[in-house]
């Protein structure tokens, strides 16, 4: 996910022209990415985040955050599970924005009205005018670019069914949506659950850049010998083991980390659409009705 956020003069990390683009330390990427990467991370490798290191802090008020300083440290009651007195809103206006642009590109693939940049300006653009904290300024947070539909990013990594645009448009709902509600949804929408597909894309299962040997010294002990792993930018793993501490950056990549049961093309699995449960086929069925099961998936009832 990190490498989908774009850099502040608003291309990905491959084309971008800022000299330090392609280092994923977590201090250059809250400098160099859009404010939404450091409003969505803290600042820091966080062990306790076993699967990645990276700690998620989009819900969490700043003020609360003080508890990640403090070794052992929990985050307060109020802020945590069911006793969550942060508020979450059921649909905000970025939403509204990134759905009207999305559905307008999408109209002018089938003759509809093209996309102009007053469009961009009052939707994309008008996202990235939001204001930045000032805490977040104090850590080198700066606005990224307009996005300018005439100097659209040629990121290699674009899907090449997906015109640049569209590929824009929908790594602003990435950015944005980060750990919300709509990924797996956008994703069915689009008709591209391969890109779920960790055997097709290695850095799906990969969590933040760590250097161990600067940043978590304390995690290179003997108990953590063929436990921690990182993946450097060729693709290359390296397992901890004792003697190659200087060796241990790249992304992390936990040793046990199992890739994704296979869902793409097996039978009576339709990943696209939910199935109905049995109890409500066996519910209707009891009072003399036929519900039909999704196409695609089995009944369960034979």
């Amino acid at each position: 996910m990190i490498k989908s956020f774009i850099c502040t003069d608003g291309k990905d990390y491959q084309t971008s022209g800022l000299d330090d683009a392609d280092d994923f330390t977590l201090s250059n990427l809250i400098k160099t990415r859009d404010p939404r990467f450091e409003a969505s991370f803290y600042e820091k490798p966080v062990p306790t985040a076993k699967s990645c290191y990276l700690f998620v802090t989009k819900f969490i008020p700043r003020s609360a955050l003080d508890f990640l300083k403090i070794e052992g440290g929990t985050i307060a009651p109020e802020f945590s599970g069911s006793s969550n007195v942060t508020g979450y809103p059921v649909i905000r206006y970025a939403e509204v924005l990134l759905n009207w642009i999305e559905a307008k590109a999408e109209l002018a693939t089938l003759g509809g009205t093209a996309v102009i940049q007053d469009d961009i300006d009052v939707s994309i653009n008008k996202i990235r005018e939001r204001p930045i904290a000032p805490e977040a300024k104090k850590l080198g947070v700066t606005r990224t670019a307009d996005m300018d539909l005439a100097d659209l990013p040629d990121d290699p990594r674009r899907d090449p069914s997906v015109s640049k645009l569209l590929w824009e448009i929908r790594r602003e709902r990435r950015m944005e949506f980060a750990f919300e509600f709509s990924r797996i949804i956008d994703l069915r929408r689009w008709g591209k659950l391969e890109y779920m597909d960790t055997e097709k894309n290695k850095d799906l299962l990969a969590g933040t850049w760590v250097n161990f040997a600067e940043e978590v010294s304390d995690e290179l002990k003997d108990e953590n010998k063929g436990k921690i792993r990182v993946m450097d930018k060729q693709g290359n793993f390296i397992v901890f083991d004792g003697k190659n501490k200087d060796k241990m950056k790249g992304f992390f990549y936990p040793a046990e980390n199992l890739g994704r049961l296979k869902f793409l093309n097996v039978p009576n699995v339709n990943p696209y659409l939910s199935p109905i449960g049995t109890n409500q086929i066996a519910d209707y069925q009891s009072r003399g009705y036929t519900l039909t099961q999704t196409e695609g998936w089995p009944t369960g009832l034979e």
